[in-house]
């Protein structure tokens, strides 16, 4: 079965642009109504506001808006951006649901099932090398060259008992292992003869790609900021890429990695539909 992250994805965003609607919408009933229109007369901006009536068919009114009305120019502000807004998530809205709607999973394995019974039993589902891939199970379980450095440092353990170095990446590794994700931990990495370690390296269930997942914990100390670029501009080098092929989640002392950050990024990027928890 090929699962497409981009589907999950896109099952993401219609969830978030169905609750920022629900918010605009509820934010402009708040709003007064009309627009905002504005002259310049030397050099000194003039604002009015456009009232409409109830009667479509008459023009609006146009009242000068006085000097201590500022949050008046500043409402019908935000008024025109939500509505600009709303044209464009309702616009996306339509769009991500034709697509969720008249798009399949292609999984070979249920159209041989759907093929007349004397098809059924022939071997006739060759893919051409598009599942030539790992398999998920046996992928988790090889050995791999493990990172060396301070064994001493993985003092936090996952749910399943795998030891890694920070409270972060228990959580990252223990919701990994709850949703039956196969990844492995600091796994060796070579580039063009340099050598990296990524956090995870993840099998993709949606397609059985690879991908890296690195977790930066101390983006408010200067130098480890520094590394963590200089580490993306040579993933950047390999064609390793944030948003493709690469995950990044950050932290600072004051605003640590949430849990719930974590599932959303793993339910964007990793998990089908049957499998979401």
């Amino acid at each position: 079965m090929i699962r497409n992250s981009v589907i999950a994805t896109i099952e993401y965003d219609y969830g978030q642009h169905k609750q920022l609607i629900e918010k605009f919408k509820a934010e402009l009933e708040t709003l007064p109504a009309g627009s905002l229109y504005s002259t310049v007369n030397k050099g000194k901006t003039y604002y009015y506001h456009y009232i409409p009536y109830s009667n479509p068919s008459m023009p609006p009114r146009e009242v000068y808006i006085n000097k201590g009305q500022e949050h008046l120019i500043t409402a019908l502000a935000r008024r025109k951006f939500i509505e600009s807004s709303l044209a464009v998530l309702e616009s996306n809205i339509r769009l991500l649901q034709a697509l969720l709607n008249e798009y399949t999973t292609y999984d070979p394995a249920t159209i041989i099932q759907e093929l007349p019974k004397p098809y059924q039993s022939i071997d006739s589902g060759a893919t051409y090398g598009l599942l030539k891939t790992n398999n998920p199970s046996q992928w988790a379980n090889e050995p791999y060259d493990k990172n060396p450095f301070n064994p001493a440092g993985l003092t936090c353990k996952s749910e399943l008992g795998l030891s890694v170095r920070s409270k972060s990446e228990l959580i990252i590794a223990s919701q990994l292992e709850r949703n039956n994700i196969p990844f492995r931990y600091e796994a060796l990495l070579q580039l063009e003869g340099q050598i990296y370690y990524p956090d995870f390296t993840i099998l993709n269930p949606q397609d059985n790609k690879i991908i890296y997942w690195e977790h930066f914990g101390m983006l408010d100390e200067i130098e480890y900021a520094r590394k963590m670029n200089n580490k993306l501009i040579e993933y950047r080098k390999h064609e390793i890429y944030e948003g493709d092929n690469l995950i990044t989640t950050q932290e600072t002392r004051r605003k640590p990695l949430s849990a719930q950050t974590i599932h959303k990024i793993i339910k964007a990027y990793l998990l089908p539909d049957s499998n979401q928890t």
